[in-house]
């Protein structure tokens, strides 16, 4: 009985011993240089604005093709809803201006800065059907945490 009290003693003391010495202690210099290799750093929202066409390239490129998918899959369907027919003789422009907050890839938060829709504010309900595609669209890295502003629609050269 001795004998087994005696190793247990030993195995005890030769755990706790192994534990405690400096190979054990985890490294936090090569720790926190293994997270910087591993996460990639995004740079926080900005205060400013840019508008749609002050983009860099690859940024420009990429809002173009979803402002494409936009006017493909909403912005007329929007116009034949409330029967916005776009001519020369009264209806030269349907836009708003929108400042769009995107973080982390998702829209955060929109302001529409200015509303045009035949020469007079956009009826009720228009924002509300124009807005919901950019606020489930998942935007690509180029995009992320910025401030845009853009004109959601078009106009004719009259």
């Amino acid at each position: 009985m001795k004998f087994i009290s005696t190793l247990l003693s030993l195995i005890l003391f030769s755990c706790t011993t192994s534990i405690e010495t400096e190979e054990h202690i985890p490294d936090l210099n090569a720790i926190e240089a293994a997270e910087k290799d591993s996460v990639e750093v995004i740079s926080p929202l900005p205060d400013t604005v840019v508008h749609d066409y002050e983009l860099e390239h690859e940024a420009w490129e990429d809002f173009a093709r979803i402002q494409d998918e936009w006017y493909d899959s909403i912005y007329w369907i929007t116009l034949d809803t409330f029967d916005i027919e776009m001519d020369c003789g009264g209806c030269e422009y349907a836009y708003c201006d929108v400042v769009l907050v995107i973080e982390e890839g998702r829209l955060s938060s929109y302001d529409v800065v200015k509303e045009y829709v035949c020469h007079k504010e956009a009826p009720e309900g228009y924002i509300e059907m124009i807005m919901p595609f950019f606020e489930k669209y998942r935007f690509p890295k180029s995009l992320w945490n910025k401030r845009i502003q853009a004109k959601l629609g078009t106009g004719l050269k009259c």
